[in-house]
């Protein structure tokens, strides 16, 4: 008889992101969350796309003041989302 195993919520939650490889993704929304919270809300609203393609985060900005802005002090907040999210999973910050 085969041994039966029970799994808490937070087992199975990491054994299927690693399964479907979701582990970006699920950086992705806590990274909206955090640039919710850090930011005004129509600061927020002018970003448009967040993507994480091999440790690069890429913002997508449409306003031209916030991605003026977001440029002038990039190291900044790639200092603050290394802080928060690990320097091994964000190594530089793209704003298009």
């Amino acid at each position: 008889m085969a041994k039966r195993r029970d799994f808490t919520g937070a087992e199975i939650l990491n054994l299927i992101t690693k399964k479907y490889q979701l582990d970006e993704a699920l950086l992705i929304l806590d990274i909206k969350e955090y640039l919710k919270d850090y930011l005004s809300e129509d600061f927020f609203r002018d970003i448009g796309k967040v993507s994480l393609r091999q440790g690069v985060l890429t913002l997508e900005v449409t306003s031209a003041l916030l991605k003026n802005d977001l440029q002038m002090r990039r190291s900044q907040y790639l200092q603050k989302l290394q802080e928060r999210f690990g320097v091994d999973k964000i190594t530089a910050l793209e704003i298009r």
